[in-house]
């Protein structure tokens, strides 16, 4: 296994909320505990697509954060991460938030408005990481960061009942 150490694994899943004011607001209006979503790739960095920052391997400075393992196999995480540093240099998304914001507050119907399929938000990056991999599928539709720890939740419920009836 690819373990970075402290029970964080390579390609696991960062879901972030932090103190600031953008935060906040995001998790509010999301009704979700979790504002940010990242993916591991070693003991202390992560890479993100960060509001007013292209997409970047950085150094994990969160302090208020919740891990998800993915059940994965270590050629998995390596495609994983691999597709995500291709990612590297992409533009941050403001087009897509602002489209989120109106599908949230009821002024749009279409989830996807004003997606530039050039650029990423955090959300946006994690998910196109993980429809690479078999059996995500699932998650097609998220497009915030609690969607996909709502889809992870539940595969993970999912898959221990099965472990437990076999």
């Amino acid at each position: 296994m690819l373990f970075s150490g402290n029970s964080k694994m390579i390609g696991d899943i960062i879901f972030v909320r932090s103190k600031s004011p953008l935060s906040w607001i995001i998790r509010k209006l999301t009704k979700s505990n979790w504002s940010h979503v990242g993916v591991i790739v070693s003991e202390h960095y992560l890479i993100e697509s960060n509001f007013f920052r292209p997409v970047k391997v950085r150094k994990n400075r969160y302090k208020d954060f919740r891990i998800i393992q993915l059940n994965i196999t270590d050629k998995e995480r390596l495609n994983l991460i691999s597709f995500l540093l291709d990612q590297t240099n992409r533009d941050y998304d403001y087009g897509r938030i602002l489209g989120i914001l109106l599908y949230i507050l009821g002024f749009s119907k279409n989830r996807h408005l004003w997606n530039n399929y050039n650029k990423d938000i955090c959300s946006e990056l994690v998910l196109r990481g993980l429809l690479e991999l078999p059996e995500m599928s699932f998650l097609n539709d998220s497009i915030t960061p609690e969607d996909i720890i709502e889809g992870l939740d539940k595969a993970n419920k999912s898959r221990i009942s099965l472990e437990k009836q076999a």
